[in-house]
């Protein structure tokens, strides 16, 4: 059993601040079916707080799934909000059960998140909100369930700094050719190159480099493979698969994103300088379909990418 993958590039520019990550990896597990109030300690040492929540439901991962209730964070998050981001799906019941969450930042509303069937990431854009801050997700007025996982928000931080930093791809040329890689290719070690990417700071006045925090990797118009479910490992290179900027496992989406989280200094592009960024994959040994075609892009628009 083969998969054949195929690579293409968009264009992105100005990197935006830092970011905070909630996967819900952590959430409590006794009881799981039940409706309780949930306490755990998230991604970045956040605490959070649900209510009337059950824990044994998933979307890309572990998901918390609230009845009548709300989600919410314990202790001020600093650096502010520039937009939030979710992964919603109704668990249970049917059409007639779908819904909107409404999001709060510092208990004022700046949005709604709608919930349905089918896993939805929705992005409430231009908060814009200095911190510190918390964060609330709230479904309440009736028993419809709605898990929500992967919850993200970037920061907002006045800063001197230019927003000289761009991501490129390299032309269609330097792109590593397609190939056809073996379901054998399904460990670590086994590690393929898939895509590349250039990260620049073009060093305008600010003095400082970019430090990169968190990338985006997303599917392009000619991908058939279901990523979830055929991606067994992913990280990055800035060497060529000699050294990895990479520790922790990637967020892999059912929309076909991969999402890295890059301790800072892992990332760094001097002032004035670039970076070609490569990216390794390796499959799953169970559920690949032959002939799927892998196709990866740095999205133009909502890019994903964030740095410091």
């Amino acid at each position: 059993m083969k998969k054949l993958f195929t690579f293409s590039f968009l264009l992105i520019l100005n990197l935006s601040f830092g970011q905070g990550l909630e996967t819900f990896t952590n959430i409590p597990t006794s009881s799981a079916s039940s409706y309780l109030i949930r306490n755990w300690t998230g991604d970045n040492s956040v605490s959070w707080t649900a209510t009337d929540a059950r824990t044994d439901q998933t979307i890309n991962g572990k998901a918390i799934t609230i009845r009548n209730g709300y989600l919410e964070s314990q202790a001020n998050i600093s650096g502010g909000v520039g937009s939030i981001t979710l992964t919603t799906q109704r668990k249970f019941g049917n059409a007639t059960e779908d819904g909107n969450l409404t999001v709060y930042v510092n208990n004022n509303s700046v949005g709604t998140v709608p919930y349905s069937g089918t896993a939805t990431t929705t992005t409430i854009s231009n908060i814009n909100v200095s911190g510190p801050i918390t964060i609330k997700v709230s479904k309440e007025g009736n028993a419809y369930r709605c898990a929500i996982d992967d919850l993200t928000w970037t920061t907002y931080i006045v800063s001197s700094n230019d927003n000289d930093s761009e991501v490129d791809g390299p032309s269609p040329s330097s792109q590593p050719d397609p190939i056809f890689i073996s379901s054998l290719n399904d460990s670590d070690g086994e590690s393929v190159k898939v895509f590349d990417f250039d990260i620049y700071d073009y060093g305008s006045g600010d003095g400082v480099p970019t430090i990169v925090l968190l990338t985006t990797i997303k599917s392009g118009s000619n991908n058939t493979a279901n990523w979830l479910n055929s991606i067994g490992g992913a990280k990055l290179s800035l060497d060529g698969g000699t050294t990895f900027v990479t520790t922790a496992t990637p967020v892999i989406t059912s929309d076909n994103n991969i999402i890295f989280t890059i301790p800072s200094g892992n990332l760094e592009i001097s002032d004035g300088d670039g970076e070609t960024v490569s990216l390794f994959i390796y499959l799953k040994n169970t559920g690949l379909i032959d002939n799927s075609i892998f196709e990866f892009t740095v999205s133009a628009t909502a890019h994903g990418f964030v740095a410091d």
